[in-house]
């Protein structure tokens, strides 16, 4: 079971940072998308080395220059992808959690008494396997649950330190339940 510590304590005894897994964070976290860890990196890198041999090859032998233009349109189009990937998810705080603009999204704000963790599965159309995700829920003025925002448990880090879903799941539980304490 994952223990959660509360330390670094002020005069007003706001939680300043607390100890998961052996790993002090400190507020505010920054919760950014983790899609490739080194093996799947290296592999991309490797690919990416071999499909632009691939195309100079194409190029020469029948002097056209389309692959390598198709090329490198990709190229800079995942260079832009992983830039935008470079600002963090959410941002989250002692007593609630932001969501950060990216492009048309606007920023949000739920503070955590507010907040319904709610996970569920989502099976993928591409590899039939189950992906965790974990939606962040709240009540609108009418009273309905709506959803604040979501995230794959298994495809996140938070600041440099990367969990399996069912720790990224008891981590979230944990920053509410000790915020509700506030």
């Amino acid at each position: 079971m994952a223990s959660l510590k509360m330390a670094n304590l002020n005069k007003n005894s706001q939680m300043q940072s607390f100890v998961f897994k052996d790993k002090t964070f400190d507020f505010p976290i920054e919760v950014y998308p983790y899609f490739l860890d080194k093996v799947s990196m290296k592999a991309f890198i490797v690919i990416m080395i071999l499909t632009a041999l691939a195309m100079i090859f194409i190029s020469i032998i029948t002097e056209n220059t389309f692959g390598i233009w198709l090329f490198a349109f990709v190229s800079v189009a995942l260079l832009i992808i992983s830039y935008a990937h470079k600002k963090p998810r959410f941002i989250i705080e002692k007593n609630k959690l932001i969501l950060v603009e990216h492009g048309f999204i606007k920023p949000k704000e739920l503070y955590w008494k507010d907040c319904i963790l709610y996970p569920t599965f989502n099976k993928s159309n591409a590899t039939g396997q189950e992906i965790p995700l974990l939606h962040f829920l709240y009540k609108n003025n009418n009273g309905e649950m709506e959803r604040f925002s979501w995230l794959g448990l298994k495809q996140i880090r938070f600041n440099e330190h990367h969990f399996d879903k069912d720790d990224t799941l008891k981590f979230f539980e944990n920053i509410k339940s000790l915020s509700e304490k506030q």
